[in-house]
């Protein structure tokens, strides 16, 4: 579960971004009605009316709709895994299979929201908006071994696919053009491609296969609309960050910065970038090298603070040029909707809480669930 960040604490951080989300979280529940809730470790919190799971003799809990079991939630746990299978895991029948797409009054929600947003805050406005499946690991949920076989020993099968999930997502990006048009100013869309020490796949067959179709929506996305391209990947994809330049995104954010390559100092020094933008948050305690404090190490527990040499998140400082509007933020300097170039921010000292600085930035559209 993720919480959804006050505006107050968005300030206290210094984020430059405030969500565009639509009236649904994930598994269906709509943000509405919000309750009182109690989490594993005992805090407080409020969630939808419509989170209603069910607590099981273990302490585990489980997200259901019409009968079905959505999601499980371990007892003492902080995520829900998904007990469904995604399209990879059951390889269906293309014949008859259609890709998921969004009702009209989702697009009149996020039109509705993304003109509040534009009249009551100069921030960046971000929408987690990708295809209807991630391309290589969310198609693989539920039964990856078996999605891998496919990826690997049908690529017929699997560019038919991918032809169908980015014109489902072209589809849905020209709704989402009508409903908020230049008021939204970056896009987001995540896909894991790395494990903790290597990528999934050679960067030869990202090249191949996947590489062509995720080029497809966001060259329609830069053709059609002024938005930025923010990608999400988890995982040491440091041999695929040239080819994801290449592809056409204006901003990555991998995870975690040590596992990218050799840090984040040798990212920015032998790609450059081109001006855009590239952010590593902090790293796992999951990870072999990681010393805990208290086991005689010095751990790491903070986001990184190597900028990147553009400037970082601040490249998303495109603040609304209207008469009246001051660019709010640390950096007061307007930045042009649709320039190339991000703002670097002086060289000083850093604050307490300006380390945290590019989180605030990256999670600030994250929301309940």
């Amino acid at each position: 579960m993720l919480a959804e960040i006050d505006p107050k604490i968005s300030e206290r951080f210094g984020s430059d971004t405030v969500a565009l989300s639509g009236p649904t979280a994930a598994f269906g529940v709509r943000r509405e009605n919000w309750k009182p809730f109690r989490l594993a470790d005992g805090s407080e919190c409020l969630v939808p009316g419509d989170f209603e799971p069910v607590i099981k003799l273990d302490g585990s809990l489980i997200v259901s709709r019409k009968g079905w079991d959505l999601a499980k939630m371990p007892a003492g746990g902080y995520y829900f895994d998904s007990l469904t299978k995604a399209l990879g895991a059951f390889h269906p029948d293309l014949s008859t299979y259609e890709p998921r797409s969004f009702p009209d009054d989702h697009f009149e929600f996020l039109g509705h929201e993304a003109a509040r947003s534009h009249a009551e805050t100069d921030k960046a406005l971000v929408i987690g908006f990708g295809p209807p499946y991630e391309l290589f690991y969310g198609m693989g949920q539920g039964d990856f071994e078996e999605w891998m076989v496919t990826f690997a020993s049908e690529p017929e099968y699997v560019d038919e696919i991918y032809g169908r999930m980015i014109d489902r997502w072209i589809e849905n990006l020209e709704k989402l053009w009508q409903a908020v048009g230049d008021k939204l100013h970056v896009l987001q869309f995540c896909d894991d491609l790395g494990t903790q020490n290597a990528p999934f796949l050679s960067t030869e067959m990202f090249r191949d296969r996947v590489m062509p179709a995720y080029r497809r929506g966001i060259d329609w996305i830069h053709t059609h609309t002024p938005w930025k391209v923010l990608m999400h990947s988890d995982g040491a994809i440091f041999p695929l960050i040239p080819s994801l330049l290449e592809m056409g995104i204006d901003a990555l954010n991998p995870h975690p910065d040590h596992r990218c390559g050799d840090g984040p100092r040798k990212n920015q020094r032998d790609l450059r970038w081109e001006g855009r933008s590239l952010g590593c948050l902090g790293r796992q305690p999951e990870q072999p090298h990681f010393r805990h404090p208290r086991n005689g190490g010095r751990g790491s527990a903070a986001p990184s603070r190597h900028p990147s040499p553009a400037g970082g998140w601040d490249g998303f400082r495109e603040r609304s040029q209207r008469p009246g509007h001051r660019p709010a933020g640390k950096y007061r300097r307007p930045l042009r909707r649709g320039t190339e170039i991000p703002i670097t921010p002086p060289a000083r000292r850093r604050g307490p809480a300006e380390g945290w600085q590019v989180a605030a930035s990256a999670v600030s559209f994250l929301f309940i669930l």
